[in-house]
């Protein structure tokens, strides 16, 4: 995705109505939390466990899963900091997490993650939108 349509989906957000304060959700963070754990412990297996149906279908193992991560987003596979922002969801029903990360270069990074509930009430990750934090006093 290009950082413009990345920034303006990310923009668009402010638009759009809140569903609950993220302490409202904890199975919402708590499965953000434990995958970025995973991810500093390098458990595949964790992690992609985490991961919605369809992630794991188009990667087909934990290691294709974890490699992706490294390679292509590591501000979120290496988070140093991290911080909540809103839950919100847009007109199609999807619950959107905005999460505030710092790399381990110090820089302020700005992830919205889809999440998706399953039929047996668990959330997992659907996806996650990363740019650059413009807003980030760091």
């Amino acid at each position: 995705m290009s950082s413009f349509r990345t920034l303006a989906v990310l923009g668009g957000l402010a638009l759009l109505p809140t569903v609950a304060a993220a302490e409202e959700q904890p199975d919402i963070r708590l499965t953000i939390e434990r995958q970025l754990e995973a991810f500093r412990s390098n458990d595949s297996v964790a992690a992609f466990a985490l991961a919605a149906p369809q992630i794991q279908a188009s990667f087909g193992s934990p290691d294709r899963f974890l490699g992706m991560v490294k390679d292509g987003y590591t501000p979120v596979f290496r988070a140093k900091s991290v911080m909540f922002g809103k839950l919100v969801h847009n007109e199609e029903g999807a619950t959107l997490q905005l999460v505030h990360l710092v790399d381990d270069r110090n820089r302020p990074w700005l992830a919205l993650y889809i999440m998706e509930a399953q039929d047996d009430g668990t959330w997992r990750i659907g996806g996650c939108l990363l740019t650059t934090d413009p807003g980030a006093d760091v």
